[in-house]
């Protein structure tokens, strides 16, 4: 008999509970598409990146018919720049690389002109959210880690990869 009432009790007790109005407030996502996470805003403004761009480029690509790069033999370089949160010194590493499609080694010369370009256009024109973020409330826009196949870079044996980031570990 008691083990009824406590079971009536329980029964009516999730009854309210759950019988509670709704609230009519709906669930926003965490952040707005391409507005930065706070890990992201510790990424160089465009402004910085495209300065990174050409000290990358012109440092690195100084012969006039290119740089050769291929599996093996990807061209990396670290630029150091300003971040957007704090202005400390970002590590930022930009890589030029060609991955194997098939099986061969895949070596391509790259340009300094096609250096500037690639790695202008993942800023410029790349997704918003995956190369680059919009913090909320200013007029910035802040470079995020990302990498772009290039489209003209495909060869049978690989293609031409452009990758940037924050260097890992510091």
């Amino acid at each position: 008999m008691m083990f009824k009432k406590l079971i009536t009790l329980l029964s009516l007790s999730a009854t309210t509970t759950l019988g509670l109005p709704v609230s009519e407030n709906t669930l926003s996502p965490r952040k707005e598409p391409g507005a930065c996470s706070k890990t992201e805003l510790h990424g160089p403004t465009i402004a910085s990146y495209l300065m990174g761009v050409a000290s990358f480029c012109d440092g690195f690509i100084t012969a006039p018919e290119g740089v050769e790069v291929s599996v093996n033999k990807p061209l990396v370089g670290t630029v150091s720049l300003p971040a957007f949160d704090n202005g400390a010194p970002i590590h930022w590493v930009f890589k030029i690389s060609v991955v194997r499609a098939g099986i061969k080694e895949a070596p391509t010369w790259i340009s300094h002109d096609q250096c500037t370009k690639q790695f202008k256009t993942m800023a410029t024109e790349g997704k918003l959210g995956d190369t680059y973020c919009i913090p909320e409330g200013t007029g910035y826009s802040v470079a995020t880690a990302g990498h772009f196949l290039d489209p003209a870079g495909i060869k049978p044996a690989g293609y031409v990869q452009y990758e940037m980031r924050p260097r890992r570990g510091g």
